[in-house]
């Protein structure tokens, strides 16, 4: 079942709707300058500076290409002819992939990374967490649409599949804003939850199909990997990259259920959780 392009950005326009995204439309002045900082705070004092943005996801996608496609000879099978090439199955689901799990790591420390900055001045709380899912969707912006671009270059997909890449650009900022800001509360409510992230960030992309295509894994152990948020994500970016075609009707209706769920989930912890969170920090 596929949608029309009008229908996807209405649906993920009303579903942004939500949780009500007025606080960070009116501080989008201070929350493009904090994104800015934080991109450079990331490579101040380094002699490479900005350039780590580009070293950095070039040298993960090398080692893991030399294991799994080199090494361990992984192949995309069900990919139509053509498009069949495992480094372009990787670079579409490891860039984002890189993306999620930066935001979501300084994500949920941001609330106590700035908690002097909160108890100074009234800022709203949520401008912490955006900052931070919006800072690495900066960084790795161009590594998101070079995959198409090359899967179009090389005449593996149709060039169609950059019209659905914004739309579901915008879906995985949504996505790693809200799971931010949920964990940066729990965080600074409970101190143990920013560890247990790294450790479930760390372990969550051998439970993606990331660095395999999801057809190899057993049926049974399929319905796990759909209750992890980036397999949706993920398998939508390999449809817009692999087939340059719309995401299929199970990975939109993933995306969307995590960011309503969570969306609604951050309503109420902030509801619950405003008057004491500054003394939490």
């Amino acid at each position: 079942m596929r949608f029309s392009i009008p229908f996807f950005i209405r649906i993920a326009a009303r579903l942004l709707r939500i949780a009500s995204l007025d606080h960070l439309w009116r501080q989008r002045v201070l929350l493009r300058e904090m994104v800015r900082r934080e991109i450079h705070a990331q490579y101040i004092g380094a002699v490479g500076g900005v350039w780590w943005a580009l070293f950095r996801p070039l040298i993960t996608l090398a080692g893991y290409y030399f294991v799994f496609s080199v090494v361990l000879a992984v192949r995309v099978s069900e990919a139509p002819a053509g498009s069949r090439d495992y480094g372009l199955f990787l670079v579409s689901g490891l860039i984002p992939w890189l993306a999620f799990s930066e935001a979501v790591v300084q994500g949920t420390r941001s609330l106590i990374a700035s908690a002097q900055l909160l108890k100074k001045a009234a800022l709203p709380a949520e401008l912490f967490p955006a900052s931070s899912a919006l800072a690495p969707a900066v960084s790795y912006l161009p590594f998101l649409v070079l995959p198409t671009v090359l899967a179009w270059w090389s005449e593996n997909a149709p060039f169609w599949g950059l019209v659905w890449l914004p739309g579901w650009i915008v879906l995985q900022v949504g996505l790693m804003y809200y799971l931010s800001l949920v964990l940066a509360i729990l965080s600074a409510a409970l101190k143990d939850v920013a560890q247990m992230v790294r450790a479930v960030i760390a372990m969550l992309i051998f439970f993606s199909p990331i660095l395999f295509p999801i057809e190899r894994v057993p049926s049974l152990a399929r319905g796990v990997l759909w209750l992890n948020p980036v397999t949706p994500l993920v398998d939508g970016y390999h449809s817009i990259v692999l087939f340059g075609r719309l995401p299929d009707l199970h990975a939109f209706v993933g995306v969307l259920a995590w960011i309503a769920l969570l969306a609604l989930l951050s309503k109420i912890l902030l509801r619950r959780s405003r008057a004491q969170l500054v003394d939490w920090l």
